[in-house]
């Protein structure tokens, strides 16, 4: 069965994740949810799918060009014995996981995820709070372009 170029792009941000040394899982969010809250887990998830106008190409098919928020949880879950500063573990996880998002497997530039985006560019960072966690959404908004008429189909 055929991928859309944006699931992709999720695959390979979830497997450049999951090159970080100091994480328990990275996991994907489901519409319930469907995972547990663990110490030092990232988990990926997407926020809506924008159309930019202005980066769409003619074309036969013409080229639409999107561009995809993912939002990058990472969470830290203290014990209560736990001596580290949790804004210390939650910065160090936040640029680890910057770090693992721009280093490409390939020559091409880490921003092209693999040749299927034009762009990447990482958003500020907003600080999650909860009485089950700490942590910081690392958000990353990823421009692509697909056929008009066909989004499993990635477009340079």
């Amino acid at each position: 069965m055929p991928t859309t170029v944006v699931e992709q792009i999720a695959t390979e941000l979830e497997t450049r994740l999951g090159n970080i040394t100091n994480v328990t899982e990275v996991v994907r969010a489901t519409v319930k949810g469907g995972y547990k809250v663990q110490n030092r887990q990232v988990v990926l998830a997407f926020s809506d799918l924008e159309r930019v106008p202005e980066l769409s190409q003619p074309g036969n098919p013409p080229a639409t060009a999107w561009v995809q928020r993912f939002n990058v949880h990472c969470h830290i879950v203290q014990s209560e014995t736990a001596t580290e500063s949790a804004d210390e573990l939650i910065s160090t996880m936040a640029a680890d996981a910057i770090i693992a998002m721009a280093t490409s497997s390939d020559a091409q530039p880490w921003q092209t995820f693999g040749g299927l985006a034009i762009d990447a560019q990482f958003e500020a960072q907003e600080n999650l709070e909860s009485e089950n966690f700490d942590g910081v959404n690392v958000p990353i908004a990823i421009t692509f372009r697909t056929d008009e008429d066909n989004p499993y189909t990635a477009r340079g």
